[in-house]
């Protein structure tokens, strides 16, 4: 009587513990897929940034120097439209969708990435 006491107390630990148990697991592995993603989503976006400003820089920006031109607010903004479009142009459609998701444009989260990167690179050089 003893013993089908402590194997029903027993069991019924296990079947309380063990939902639990997977619902932590389930809940960490999720978490860590996130983090995993976005951090994937955000190198993208940064490569993507990054390369489209040095584009810009050597196929527009360079060429107006040379030829002695301003670099005007006009030329500023073409130059910007030009890196902005780049950008879009090298994001995979995860990470327009990711965007989207998290920022709610893709436009207005990267405006302030091109800035920052074209910045950086005067700053270089």
């Amino acid at each position: 009587m003893m013993q089908e006491i402590l194997v029903t107390l027993i069991q019924m630990i296990i079947v309380t513990i063990i939902p639990i148990a997977f619902a932590r697991v389930n809940s960490y592995i999720a978490e860590r897929i996130k983090c995993e993603k976005t951090e994937r989503m955000l190198l993208e976006m940064s490569d993507a940034v990054e390369t489209a400003v040095r584009f810009t820089s050597q196929t527009y920006t360079d060429a107006l120097k040379k030829s002695g031109k301003p670099l005007g607010k006009a030329a500023r903004e073409k130059a910007f439209e030009m890196a902005m479009n780049e950008t879009q142009k090298l994001l995979s459609s995860e990470a327009v969708v990711y965007l989207n998701k998290e920022y709610g444009s893709p436009a207005a989260y990267l405006a302030s990435h091109i800035e920052a990167a074209v910045k950086q690179q005067r700053c270089e050089g």
